[in-house]
Order: structure tokens, then sequence, then C-alpha cells
């Protein structure tokens, strides 16, 4: 009995107190826009480049940008992020994860907006959802295909 109550709990926990297998329509991005964030330099002093997902809690990309935006700069923005994936649930949280790629291929963190969850996303009256992050220098903009 304690190994079944433990694996409900650790299911629930994983999937950000939802319950796996979720009847909930996904809500599947037609848009992401990031409007601002900060650009911090590289080691070498040259331009980020950025890339963007969306994550879950427990840090897995559930939907990842299509492209890496080389060199950018304050007069980038806005971008475009093409990317593929769903937010499923009602009380999962989410969030934006802005990065820097480094020629090694590891990741430099730029910044990460406030968690939302895909309820919020998918009752919002208004086209577009925007979120930020506790410093109010990265916003981006959501939109849900409809």
């Amino acid at each position: 009995m304690k190994k079944i109550l433990t694996l409900a709990a650790c299911a629930a926990l994983l999937t950000g107190c939802d319950f796996v297998g979720s009847d909930v329509e996904p809500a599947a991005f037609s848009n992401l826009i990031l409007t601002d964030s900060p650009l911090p330099r590289d080691e070498d002093g040259s331009r980020p480049d950025i890339y963007v997902e969306i994550q879950d809690v427990g840090g897995r990309a559930v939907v990842k940008a299509d492209q890496v935006f080389e060199d950018a700069e304050a007069t980038s923005f806005p971008l475009t992020v093409a990317g593929s994936g769903a937010l499923v649930g009602t009380a999962r949280s989410y969030y934006v994860v802005v990065m820097d790629r480094d020629e090694d291929g590891s990741y430099d963190l730029i910044g990460i907006s406030k968690p939302f969850t895909a309820e919020a996303l998918r009752t919002s009256t208004e086209p577009v959802f925007e979120v930020t992050n506790e410093q109010g220098n990265l916003r981006a903009e959501l939109t849900l295909a409809r």
C-alpha cells in the first residue's frame, strides 16, 4: 500500500499536480514573440546567441524554438520564435526560458519568466498572453492556436 501511495505522489509531483493522462485539451501555440530581454555579452565580448524554450517545473522543455538567433542585439527585438509542442493539464506551471547558446553547445541562462498555466493561457480573453520575469526586463507574448 505504501508503494502505491508513493508512486501516486511521485506521478502527481512530476506532472505539476495534474494527474497523468489528463483529458484536458493541450494548449498548442501558434506564436511566441520575445519582445524584450536582457542581453548580457559573452565572455569574449560577443553578442548572445538566443535560444528559447517553454519548460515545465521539472525543467523539461515542452516547446523548443526551431532556431537559434545568432549574435542578437537590442535592435533584434521582437523575435518571433517558431516552435512545436503543447501545454497540457490545468494547474501545471510553465516558464518561458531564454538562454545564450555557447560555442561548445552549452547554454547560459539569460532570463526566466514568472510561472503561468495552460489554463490561464487557454481562458485568456486577450488574443495574446503576456509573460514577464520578476525584474520586468524579459517579456514574451504567447498566442494560443484556436
